[in-house]
């Protein structure tokens, strides 16, 4: 059986052009009818369009492919082979991490649009706040926009966070970012003038306001007074989700402050 130029170009998967690459490679060999000039290829060159094929569809380039099966080396073949497969382990953890930020995305999507105004209390991974601005930050350096630029390019596990409120209810202005702890030893992140804030149980609401805003904060606060549960650290604010409400800029915030159960309170100094 005879096939054209455009059959075998179809089962390949390439163009007319990457056939005819094929064939200067000495990869293929076509013959020409008398009467109308054209290319046709037999069955027997099939053999070779399979192996090709089964590289190419591996990963391989089509000069790759033609290279691999004209070299009747195994040591290069297998050298090649080990090569891509390290380039697919690399481009699949890439692949992973972006679907990994998909996945956190939707999950603060959907956290954004059907959050529960009532705060609660539950169990929390200890986390590393590193302040950038404000209370606690490290003195203007080199080395402190070199940490701070590890932190922010360190992908999804990170966020922009902030301290705004202290263990005593007063308004506390610290910048920064957060990351779990395991995952900011994972990552490698600098540690250095970081503040490392312990698991265990923590209040956690969730607020959404204009970017600046400091609404909501007291009231959290005042909730876990009312309720019986007196703070334990600092209060921490993690933007979750920046959006646009009614033409304003906004932020969709987790906050979380560690307590401990206590009177119940009915302020705070």
């Amino acid at each position: 059986m005879l096939y054209k130029i455009g059959e075998i170009a179809e089962i390949l998967g390439v163009t007319k052009e990457g056939v005819r690459f094929l064939e200067r490679k000495g990869l293929l060999h076509s013959t020409r009818t008398a009467h109308n000039g054209y290319r046709y290829y037999s069955r027997s060159e099939l053999s070779a369009v399979q192996q090709i094929r089964s590289y190419a569809a591996a990963g391989f380039t089509l000069e790759e492919a033609a290279s691999l099966v004209l070299h009747n080396d195994e040591h290069y073949m297998l050298t090649s082979i080990e090569r891509k497969e390290q380039a697919l382990e690399e481009e699949i953890r890439i692949l992973e991490n972006k679907q990994r930020l998909l996945q956190s995305q939707k999950e603060a999507i959907m956290q954004a649009f059907h959050f529960q105004q009532k705060p609660k209390v539950g169990e929390l991974e200890a986390v590393y706040y590193f302040p950038i601005e404000g209370a606690y930050a490290m003195e203007g350096s080199a080395r402190l926009r070199e940490m701070e630029k590890l932190w922010m390019t360190a992908g999804p596990d990170v966020r922009l966070a902030k301290l705004p409120l202290n263990q005593e209810g007063r308004e506390l202005e610290s910048k920064g970012i957060c990351a779990e702890a395991a995952k900011a030893k994972q990552l490698g992140l600098p540690l250095e003038g970081s503040l490392y804030m312990p698991g265990g149980l923590h209040l956690t609401a969730w607020i959404c306001t204009p970017v600046g805003s400091r609404d909501g904060f007291f009231s959290i606060y005042r909730w876990a007074a009312e309720h019986g549960w007196k703070p334990a650290g600092n209060m921490l604010s993690l933007v979750w989700l920046s959006t646009i409400r009614d033409g304003e800029r906004c932020t969709f915030k987790m906050v979380r402050m560690a307590v401990v159960s206590g009177k119940k309170q009915k302020g705070f100094s």
